[in-house]
Parts: C-alpha cells; structure tokens; sequence
C-alpha cells in the first residue's frame, strides 16, 4: 500500500528529528495501530475472552514475517525480527 502510495504521489520528506526512513516510518505507524497500555488484569481478561493474538504479538508476528521490514531495519539474518524461515501469505 505505501509502495503504491508512494508511486503516485513521490516520495516525502524526511522528518528531520528523526533518524528513520519513511520506510521505516511507515512500518512505526504500522506498529503504533495496535499500540496500548493495559493493566495486567485487563491483559489476562484479554487472554480469555479474546480469540485475536495479544496486540504485541500481532506486530512482532507481521513483521518478523516481512522481508521488507527486516531489509528496512537491517535485522541480522536468524534474529527474532528476521527469522530464516517466514510465513508468506502474498
């Protein structure tokens, strides 16, 4: 989506503060979607009643699969963020 995005209206500007690409911009906004602060209770409550994975795991499991985000973030080859085998679904 942001590659189409990007292909239709160029590529923006860096923010200056920070040190990240608009690639890796676009896989922090990702990530911040599912972005929370829940109390323990709340998070075991979640466990139980909720048939989707715990927020957290949701990111680490979309994008540890993504061979974009490791190249992006230049995860070593094995690492948790960079598994050698992934799951590919497109």
């Amino acid at each position: 989506a942001y590659k189409n995005w990007v292909k239709k209206f160029g590529e923006e500007q860096v923010l200056p503060t920070l040190d990240l690409t608009n690639d890796q911009l676009f896989f922090v906004g990702f990530a911040q979607v599912w972005c929370s602060v829940r109390t323990s209770e709340s998070s075991h409550e979640g466990l139980i009643t909720d048939p989707h994975s715990p927020s957290r795991f949701r990111v680490i499991g979309s994008v540890s699969n993504s061979k974009e985000f490791s190249q992006h973030f230049q995860c070593p080859s094995g690492s948790l963020m960079n598994p050698e085998h992934k799951c590919e679904v497109w």
